[in-house]
C-alpha cells in the first residue's frame, strides 16, 4: 500500500489520508480524515505497523494511533510496549487497529481452546490500554456480549481483534460504538461516534467519567 495507491483509491472521496506503507504482502496503516480536522503532524515506524497522527479540531488537540500488531509473541508483546512508549497519555489519543489478540478468550474468541493462552497477549494489551489512558470502548457498554470482527473463511474460528481504545476523558462524549460488516475485507469495521470535547480537564493522574452519550464524531477501523 503506497501513497500513490491510496491517492488513486480515495482522491475522489473528499477524504484526506496519512499512510504508513507496508510490504506487498502484509502490513500497512492508513488514517482517513475529513477536512474539518486539521492534521498538525504525523509519525510512523518503518514497516507499516504503526501510524500516529496529531490532529486539531476547533483548536482542541488530539491524536489517533493506528496499529497493526504482529501475529505472534514475543514480537507482539514487544510491539505493544513500543507503542506505549510512543503515545503521550497527557494528550487524548484514540488507539485503533488490528491488535491480533484479545482481552478475554472466553468471550472474544470462538472455536479456540479457552485455556490455551500461550499465543495470546492479553496482559500486554491490557497494559498498553492502561498506559495510554484508553478503554476498550465497544466492550464498555457490552460487558458480557460476544461479537467478532474477524472470522476464518471456513467459519471454524472467530475473534474480536479489531479494537478502538477511547480516551478515558472522552467516554462521556461517546454516542455509539458498533461492529459493522465490511464487504471489502475479511474483517468487520468498528465504528465509534464521539464528540471531541471542547474542554479537556487539566491536572495530573488518571481518572474516569461515567458513560453518557452525547454529540458525535466518527472514527472507523478497516483491516
Amino acid at each position: 500500500m503506497s501513497s500513490e495507491e491510496c491517492s488513486s483509491w480515495f482522491s475522489s472521496s473528499g477524504l484526506s489520508f496519512v499512510v504508513s506503507p507496508g510490504s506487498i504482502n502484509s502490513c500497512g496503516c492508513i488514517v482517513l480524515y475529513r477536512p474539518v480536522l486539521s492534521l498538525v503532524s504525523s509519525s510512523s515506524d518503518s514497516n507499516g505497523r504503526f501510524l500516529l497522527c496529531n490532529f486539531s479540531f476547533r483548536d482542541v488537540p488530539f491524536r489517533v494511533a493506528c496499529d497493526y500488531a504482529p501475529n505472534y509473541v514475543p514480537e507482539r508483546d514487544n510491539f505493544f510496549s513500543d507503542v506505549a512508549s510512543r503515545v503521550d497519555p497527557s494528550v487524548p489519543t484514540v488507539i485503533v487497529g488490528d491488535f491480533n489478540t484479545v482481552f478475554d478468550r472466553v468471550i472474544d474468541r470462538m472455536g479456540s481452546v479457552v485455556g490455551d493462552v500461550s499465543r495470546e497477549s492479553s496482559v500486554a494489551l491490557g497494559r498498553l490500554f492502561s498506559d495510554v489512558c484508553c478503554i476498550d470502548i465497544w466492550r464498555y457498554p457490552h460487558p458480557s456480549s460476544s461479537r467478532f470482527t474477524w472470522t476464518k473463511a471456513d467459519g471454524s474460528l472467530s475473534s474480536r481483534i479489531d479494537l478502538i481504545g477511547c480516551p478515558y476523558i472522552w467516554v462521556a462524549s461517546v454516542s455509539a460504538c458498533d461492529i459493522l460488516p465490511c464487504p471489502f475485507s475479511d474483517h468487520c469495521a468498528v465504528v465509534l461516534s464521539v464528540s471531541v470535547p471542547s474542554v479537556v480537564p487539566p491536572g495530573p493522574g488518571l481518572w474516569k467519567l461515567p458513560l453518557g452519550f452525547g454529540r458525535r464524531r466518527v472514527f472507523s477501523t478497516y483491516s
